[in-house]
């Protein structure tokens, strides 16, 4: 927890203006999934990227279980800025911390195009890190809420492409 504090607080100390309309624009691309379940949708459309479209939609439906059914719920975290009493720059989220699900998402849909092959990862990567980064900035998560994220979105996109080879292999 320690280390945790010490990452939100170095976060406050380079707060500013332009960081502050930086990581906004990155938060809001995962706000409610939309668009991690439109790239989903969006790839089902092509045969070359159709598996990666399944891949990318199961891993988000299994993030979604464990992560705000399950998880969530259970472990119920308090959010920093409000166990800190910090100020927020953005709408509250209404749910708990930990895993972040801006971040699973993110890295679900990094890691299902990484492990199908279909396209070069490295830029979903780079984009789902700045989300990630963007929910310390903000103080709507712990770095362990974050990292909880990676891994989860990372297992769960790992084990979707494994289902869904298996179910093209079967057809």
């Amino acid at each position: 927890m320690n280390l945790d504090i010490n990452v939100i607080n170095f976060m406050s100390e380079i707060k500013c203006v332009p960081l502050d309309y930086f990581f906004k624009f990155f938060t809001h691309l995962g706000d409610f999934g939309f668009l991690y379940i439109l790239i989903g949708i969006l790839f089902l459309f092509f045969k070359k990227t159709r598996k990666t479209g399944a891949t990318i939609l199961l891993s988000l439906i299994f993030c979604g279980i464990l992560g705000n059914l399950i998880l969530k719920p259970t472990i119920a975290r308090i959010r920093p800025y409000d166990r800190l009493n910090l100020p927020l720059k953005i709408k509250p989220p209404t749910d708990f911390s930990f895993p972040s699900g801006h971040t699973y998402g993110a890295f679900a849909v990094a890691g299902s195009i990484h492990f199908t092959k279909v396209f070069k990862s490295l830029p979903f990567f780079l984009v789902a890190a700045i989300i990630s980064v963007s929910r310390i900035y903000f103080t709507v998560h712990y770095p362990s809420d974050v990292l909880a994220g990676v891994v989860m979105g990372m297992i769960l996109s790992y084990v979707s492409n494994k289902i869904v080879n298996k179910f093209y292999k079967s057809n």
